[in-house]
């Protein structure tokens, strides 16, 4: 038996500027998600396929843009309650267990593409687990911040977000007791470099862009689960 699941998500609307002055005009929300997924048993294997699309916005309007007077651009649109594309991307478990995760990286938004296998519906006793490889680049170029000399966009040009490998296992010890055990690694791509300001003032100019470095990333995680 195959497995499809699609959702879309269109979120918008506009937030009223509440400066005293009225100095800037306020915000518009905007956003665009997409996922579709399949998963066939393969013998006693999972095999799943993901796919995830998260609209980014505008260089030039978002909360850096160019013009004050401009409205922003903002993307907070979110997925499912609880989705988690991966270990370390779009992985809420840092911050909520309620209210999703929005696809956005950094404001550029994310294409991501997840293929994974595992035993997830073993029988009680036994150990199960799965793998999954996932690769992710924006679609926006990413705003760093402004040239303290002229004024323009520091931006981000590369889109490559890198490669992302997981492992999990999990161990159902009762109906009421589960172990939970997850690592991820992150080779990081141009787009996840890490952008240290230029000495004079701290400031971020094309230089200090064009020397940042792309720091792989790991993560280790482990947890208990009682169900009452």
């Amino acid at each position: 038996m195959v497995r499809l699941g699609l959702e879309g998500d269109v979120f918008t609307g506009k937030v009223k500027d509440n400066s005293p002055a009225g100095a800037t005009p306020g915000s518009d929300l905007s956003g665009l998600n997409l996922m579709a997924n399949a998963g066939v048993m393969v013998g006693p294997a999972d095999v799943g396929l993901m796919v995830v699309y998260g609209s980014g916005q505008d260089p030039e309007k978002g909360r850096f843009r160019t013009d004050p007077t401009s409205k922003a651009k903002v993307n907070v649109n979110s997925l499912s309650p609880n989705f988690v594309l991966g270990n370390i991307l779009l992985y809420n478990g840092r911050d909520t267990d309620r209210e999703g995760s929005a696809p956005n990286f950094n404001g550029a938004g994310i294409l991501a593409v997840k293929a994974s296998a595992g035993f997830k519906n073993m029988p009680m006793g036994l150990p199960g687990g799965d793998v999954a490889v996932i690769w992710a680049r924006t679609n926006e170029d990413q705003i760093l911040g402004f040239d303290s000399t002229t004024g323009a966009p520091v931006l981000n040009t590369k889109h490559d977000i890198g490669v992302e490998i997981d492992l999990n296992f999990h161990h159902r010890f009762d109906e009421n007791l589960m172990l939970n055990v997850g690592f991820g690694y992150l080779f990081a791509g141009d787009a996840a470099r890490v952008i240290q300001p230029n000495a004079a003032g701290g400031t971020i100019t094309p230089a200090a862009v064009a020397a940042g470095r792309s720091d792989n990333v790991f993560q280790a995680a482990a947890g208990l689960a009682y169900t009452f």
